[in-house]
């Protein structure tokens, strides 16, 4: 059985969420590892041997209750948490099911909005990731302020404009494949739910 480690394997769908977890777990000092969640998602984690492992179970790519049995089989002691799309509550069956098949927990989405510090408190305290470093976490997931443009300040005259008028602008051109939009995949008890 391999050595789990510290570090964190994240497999989201969504590039947004797989960056704020990025952000929690790196304000507290873990080791983060992104990859793209795939049918042979356990060889990933196996070859790794994260000591947590957050995954999407919406994109319908791997069944991810399957996941945690191999998990708790081949490496129990890598906590699995399971995310899912954000707008959509978690209900207390599939709760008790996700922790059944051997998942930590089943969680919505990380929120975008003042909900995301308290909620990335409690992810680390489930998984044992205490003492929390408070200041580190919210410096990680507070935006930034917009820098102030120094150049409006300069006391250099602005530059002198031509006296032609401008080119008409280039025609926009439509790139030749558009990705389709991405539309998450409901899963219970891992298949996919129509509808």
């Amino acid at each position: 059985m391999p050595e789990v480690s510290t570090s964190v394997l994240i497999a989201q769908s969504q590039p947004e969420q797989s960056h704020l977890w990025q952000l929690i777990f790196q304000s507290q000092g873990h080791q983060v590892i992104q990859v793209a969640p795939q049918a042979q998602l356990f060889e990933t984690v196996l070859a790794h041997a994260p000591g947590v492992l957050v995954a999407d179970t919406t994109t319908g790519l791997f069944n991810p209750f399957a996941l945690c049995r191999e998990c708790k089989s081949k490496l129990p002691g890598t906590k699995v948490l399971l995310t899912r799309e954000r707008h959509r509550p978690v209900e207390p069956a599939e709760q008790r099911w996700a922790k059944y098949q051997g998942a930590t927990e089943l969680l919505p989405g990380l929120p975008e909005n003042g909900q995301l510090l308290p909620t990335a408190e409690l992810v680390l305290e489930l998984i044992g990731c205490t003492p929390i470093n408070k200041t580190a976490l919210q410096q990680a997931l507070v935006a930034p302020e917009p820098e102030v443009d120094t150049n409006i300040f300069a006391e250099e005259p602005p530059a002198e404009t031509p006296s032609h008028p401008p080119a008409p602008p280039e025609p926009e051109s439509i790139p030749p494949s558009a990705a389709p939009a991405y539309k998450p995949v409901i899963m219970y008890r891992g298949r996919p739910v129509k509808g």
